[in-house]
């Protein structure tokens, strides 16, 4: 993040914030797999709001690197 010129602190506060996310929805490797299928197997069913509220966790963090982005005019990354 740095490098795309996030200020330190931000940077730092986004990762620690997508770290705490592994709490709610541990991490898993999906080789091969969609984003979606590797989410859906990630979150056990049986414990209800928990994909909800997985997802809203991470939602809220794309949202504030989003605005940040936004406020501080900050490139989008090139697609090569």
């Amino acid at each position: 993040m740095k490098k795309l010129r996030y200020r330190s602190e931000f940077a730092a506060a986004v990762e620690a914030t997508a770290s705490t996310g592994g709490q709610i929805m541990p991490p898993v490797m999906g080789a091969g797999r969609s984003s979606w299928r590797v989410y859906q197997y990630t979150v056990p069913e049986d414990r209800p709001g928990c994909r909800r509220s997985a997802l809203l966790y991470y939602l809220g963090v794309m949202a504030s690197v989003h605005f940040a982005a936004r406020k501080d005019r900050l490139e989008k990354i090139p697609k090569n």
